[in-house]
């Protein structure tokens, strides 16, 4: 064997032995981020469906039921009134609270008081549909919805003391519906990450004196 020969198969051996360990690795995608809420009622269905209760879909008689299973590690008070239900998951941490809105024999709003980072609602949701912002507020505060299948999901930021977007910002109101909000007088449609200062001048711009 020559000395070629021999350096030749001292280098291919050890290739061979890395594309054959790369190889089942391909194709494969990197997992969406996690948040520290993903497993409170966020992983039992998608958005905007939660914890398993659909507005407009779920009977109301079987919300506290569905809080219970799809929140096992949790203690669960809740305050029942005649149109709504008011919960607090509490655990050493994190925590949520909200309420159960319900027309009739239904489930129709899920309020969720939360801590979520914008990319969460993006990575499950998409582009959003529709933006209203509140006009002459100190912070600015944002509403961004997506719209579909009947169902609308809304997210309440707010930028305080910045102007720009960030995919950490946190989202600190969470509500989904069966009351489409898109078509609503003021709503703006969604151009993307632009300040929040020109939403709120494009806002102005659109009311007639």
């Amino acid at each position: 064997m020559t000395l070629l020969t021999m350096l030749f198969a001292a280098w291919l051996v050890p290739l061979l032995f890395v594309i054959s360990a790369a190889v089942p690795l391909i194709g494969q995608q990197a997992p969406l981020r996690q948040s520290p809420l993903e497993d409170i009622g966020f992983t039992a269905c998608r958005l905007p469906c939660w914890a398993g209760i659909t507005p407009g879909l779920t009977p109301f008689a079987e919300a506290s039921e569905l809080l219970v299973e799809h929140l096992p590690d949790f203690r669960i008070p809740t305050f029942l009134t005649s149109s709504s239900l008011t919960f607090q998951a509490v655990s050493a941490e994190p925590y949520i609270t909200g309420a159960l809105y319900y027309d009739g024999s239904r489930v129709s709003e899920v309020h969720l008081d939360v801590d979520l980072p914008m990319w969460y609602l993006l990575d499950r949701l998409g582009t959003p549909d529709c933006v209203w912002v509140s006009r002459g507020s100190a912070p600015a505060v944002v509403s961004i919805y997506w719209e579909g299948r009947n169902l609308s999901t809304a997210a309440y930021l707010v930028f305080e003391g910045r102007l720009a977007w960030t995919l950490d910002m946190p989202i600190r109101f969470l509500q989904m519906t069966t009351t489409l909000n898109c078509t609503t007088v003021g709503m703006l449609p969604w151009m993307g990450f632009a300040p929040a200062w020109r939403y709120e001048q494009i806002a102005a711009e659109a009311i007639v004196p």
